[in-house]
């Protein structure tokens, strides 16, 4: 499941406000107006999917989106990847890529429109314009995030993981959840 968050940020208070909640799976793709949706549902229906080991989640460049879903909503996520990181720890890299150089990359060249990034999100009713945007991201992030699967053999994943295991968990809680996710039999017998 892929998901991607449309926010602003509330100058009187310099809170991230989530906007909208992108959600894509194999089924379907759904814009959730965070503005307008009860603490309960959230609770009810989007708590349980985030909260399940069984479902891996994708995000891309995810630490602030993390904070703000927990801030908001008190979310958390099990079970995550971040198709930023991976493609740093793929190429050695500390520069974070875009989506939109991902989505080149594993899409076929595809130039993801980003027009609408900065947008007023409050705005409501959004126009359809800007809900096919917010759609295509998460859309978009669940197919690079298959091609990367398909594209990357396992072997050198998790080369690289192993190369870069003590330095992500010496830097970074996320990076450490993505090396359990990429590779979740890495135990203490893996040398």
């Amino acid at each position: 499941m892929a998901i991607d968050l449309e926010y602003f940020v509330e100058t009187t208070t310099n809170q991230n406000v989530i906007c909208t909640l992108q959600l894509s799976c194999a089924s379907r793709d759904m814009v959730i107006d965070c503005l307008r949706i009860q603490f309960g549902v959230v609770k009810k229906y989007i708590q349980p999917m985030f909260r399940s080991s069984a479902i891996t989640k994708v995000l891309h460049g995810c630490e602030q989106d993390l904070i703000i879903l927990k801030t908001n909503f008190n979310l958390s996520i099990v079970n995550s990847m971040d198709t930023a990181k991976v493609e740093m720890l793929l190429l050695d890299k500390i520069e974070m890529p875009g989506l939109k150089m991902l989505s080149v990359k594993y899409l076929h060249g595809l130039e993801m429109d980003k027009e609408y990034q900065t947008s007023e999100w409050r705005l409501r009713p959004l126009p359809k314009a800007m809900l096919e945007y917010a759609r295509c991201d998460s859309l978009n992030l669940l197919l690079i995030y298959l091609n990367i699967l398909k594209a990357i053999p396992i072997t050198k994943v998790r080369d690289i993981v192993s190369s870069n295991l003590k330095t992500a968990l010496k830097n970074n809680k996320q990076q450490a959840q993505l090396i359990k996710g990429i590779c979740p039999n890495k135990g203490a017998s893996d040398s």
